[in-house]
Order: structure tokens, then sequence, then C-alpha cells
């Protein structure tokens, strides 16, 4: 997600600033390459925590109980419900956010 460049997060990136730099759009292909900049900065800062510095004392760790354990695992099961059957709705919704926002 961060697009490094060997990775697909970075192709997928590159087509989309290619697209938007095509079309005119400069002001939001520029942003689309500073937010993974500033967020990059956040993904090596929680690397860097996470393998390089050392616990201090002990860690709590957080058991959930078996009620969020169900409701997660329902809530999940109805967005896969929602993604897989209901795919049409997201491709139109999408489809006039579009045309709502750029006016084509």
């Amino acid at each position: 997600m961060a697009g490094i460049p060997p990775l697909a997060g970075f192709y997928g990136k590159f087509y989309i600033i290619l697209s938007l730099v095509a079309d005119g759009f400069y002001f939001v292909a520029f942003s689309v390459l500073v937010a993974p900049v500033i967020s990059a900065f956040y993904y090596v800062r929680l690397v860097k925590i996470i393998f390089f510095e050392k616990a201090a004392g002990f860690a709590l760790i957080a058991v959930p109980s078996r009620y969020s354990q169900t409701l997660f695992i329902i809530l999940t099961l109805i967005n896969l419900c929602f993604i897989f059957f209901l795919d049409s709705l997201f491709v139109h919704a999408s489809d006039f956010a579009t045309h709502a926002i750029f006016n084509t």
C-alpha cells in the first residue's frame, strides 16, 4: 500500500497517476504522490518500533471475548455478502460519484 517500487501498490499508483496527468488533474496527481510519502514515515516508524526497539518491562495483551469474536465474524460475513452479491451496486455508486465529481 505504500507504493514501494517492486510491489503491486507501486504499479497501481503509477498507472493512476499517469491517467490523472493525461486527463489534466495535476493537483490530484500531486496529492496522490505526496500522501504515500507522509504515510511511509508512519510505516517505517512502526517497523522500527516492532523490530529494533527493546520492550520495556512486560506487555499486556488483551484477549478478545467470545462475544467480540462472534460479532467480528458476523460483520465480516455480512461485508463479504455485500462485496460478492451487491457488486453492481458499488459499481453504479462509483460511476455516479465519478460523474458527480468530475462532471463527465
